[in-house]
């Protein structure tokens, strides 16, 4: 009983510092030149829509993919450096989960690597890593 109270405290003041930290990121966004707005969600392959849609979700500040990867034993920056475009596709679809909040709590608790297959949007992604860094001879791995 006393676990489940600290935990549920520790994610509500992780959650209220996480709703400060993305009020601070949209003011910051929004005081960029409009042009430069425009350029960064290009590069960022997200419409604006999306990117306020984003910005609402819990979590919306948070690295939430890194996590992920650093629970599954994965190289982020071999995937990232070797397979870009693939990268880049798994950034988008973490940013705009909308099981952010149960993917902060997985991290938080060390339960993501059993539970991520039933929410997390790159569960397939993850899986192809997995499987392949199987296949793959020592050293060229994507697993950590």
């Amino acid at each position: 009983m006393i676990n489940a109270i600290q935990t549920a405290t520790k994610f509500t003041v992780v959650y209220v510092k996480d709703w400060m930290a993305r009020a601070a990121s949209l003011r910051e966004f929004e005081q960029i030149a409009p042009e430069d707005r425009a350029r960064t969600l290009r590069d960022w392959n997200l419409t604006p829509f999306e990117f306020g849609s984003a910005m609402q979700q819990a979590f919306a500040s948070q690295d939430l993919l890194s996590g992920a990867m650093r629970a599954l034993n994965l190289e982020q920056g071999q995937l990232s450096s070797r397979h870009a475009a693939w990268y880049q596709d798994m950034q988008r679809s973490c940013v705009t989960c909308p099981h952010r909040s149960r993917c902060q709590h997985e991290l938080m608790t060390s339960g993501f690597a059993s539970n991520y297959r039933n929410f997390c949007a790159n569960h397939a992604n993850f899986a192809e890593i997995l499987t392949d860094s199987r296949k793959t001879p020592q050293g060229a791995s994507l697993a950590a």
